[in-house]
């Protein structure tokens, strides 16, 4: 399997591929003809991680044609920016400019179709985020020639993540038995240690402002509950790229009878995300946060990719 990988921010797709193609695959090898990240922080850990991949810079530059022939798969997720609810949200409209895939940043989803005009790969995988615009949606359809399918995180980890996949190959029904997940789903599973969570505790200020009321008497964490991470309910909300989130852990309301707010460990993101712990660790508490939330979900694709793997054996 050759694969070229695109916007690989911090090697979600690489952590997948190695568990299908190569752990569980026995004597089969995967081998990264090239990846295209330009975020400096991103591409350190996908060094540290991959270090023998070659680096092919920033897409917009690169020239894909020399890859015909010789690419089994594309891999990528294009920025979301100007795609995603939450942007809406925070964004007036004046001030947005261009949206969908016309923005500055999700219109970089035409350098994936153009890598896939010019170097024809068998197959490719493209995710990005299901809470985009149905017109959004329908047109990146009808230019990569295949309608995609909703996979959620909360099947295979422990918050709820919808994401749209775009993908030319058979897809048999996913199995999200226990027995056959390779991560952690429960949100309890991925907690860090009473000690160290209360050192994690958001100051008596921070909370009170949280728990502020705005209008209509909701609160701002009532407002904004994507932000929040309420450890009473099975699963949590999708992890975004923000190192505000609030994480409300319920070991301490059953122990100190009052609940304790406090900011998600970076291990615990990496847990959400199926990375292993550590895979971040070598940056800043904010700028692994802000990575972790932009990387794919690992075990939905390496669930996706199994069933390729499938495909390619019957073929």
């Amino acid at each position: 399997m050759k694969y070229l990988s695109l916007f690989s921010g911090i090697g979600g797709f690489e952590c997948a591929i190695n568990q299908v193609f190569i752990a569980l695959s026995g004597a089969k090898k995967a081998q990264c003809l090239g990846f295209s990240e330009i975020d400096k922080m991103a591409t350190k850990v996908y060094l540290e991680h991959f270090p023998d991949h070659p680096a092919l810079g920033d897409i917009t530059q690169v020239d894909f044609r020399p890859f015909r022939g010789q690419v089994d798969l594309v891999v990528g997720g294009f920025p979301c920016q100007n795609l995603s609810c939450i942007r809406n949200l925070h964004l007036k409209e004046n001030k947005r400019g261009k949206d969908g895939i016309e923005g500055e940043r999700s219109g970089l989803f035409f350098e994936f179709l153009r890598c896939l005009e010019e170097c024809q790969p068998k197959f490719f995988i493209m995710e990005n985020v299901a809470s985009m615009s149905k017109e959004n949606r329908k047109k990146i359809s009808e230019l990569i020639g295949v309608e995609p399918v909703l996979l959620n995180s909360k099947e295979f980890t422990a918050q709820k993540r919808g994401r749209l996949v775009w993908f030319n190959f058979n897809l048999p029904p996913i199995n999200n038995n226990r027995k056959n997940i390779l991560f952690l789903t429960e949100f309890n599973d991925i907690l860090v240690p009473v000690k160290e969570a209360r050192g994690l505790a958001h100051s008596e200020k921070r909370v009170k402002y949280f728990l502020s009321p705005l209008k209509k008497g909701k609160t701002r964490l009532e407002k904004y509950k994507g932000f929040f991470y309420d450890t009473t309910k099975e699963k949590t909300p999708c992890l975004l790229a923000s190192a505000h989130a609030v994480v409300l852990d319920y070991r301490f309301i059953k122990k100190d009878k009052e609940p304790l707010f406090r900011k998600l460990a970076q291990v615990e993101a990496e847990r959400l995300q199926g990375f292993p712990d550590g895979w971040t660790s070598s940056l800043s508490y904010t700028a692994s946060i802000k990575r972790l939330g932009n990387a794919v979900t690992v075990p939905v694709v390496a669930e996706l990719l199994k069933k390729l793997n499938q495909n390619i054996e019957k073929a």
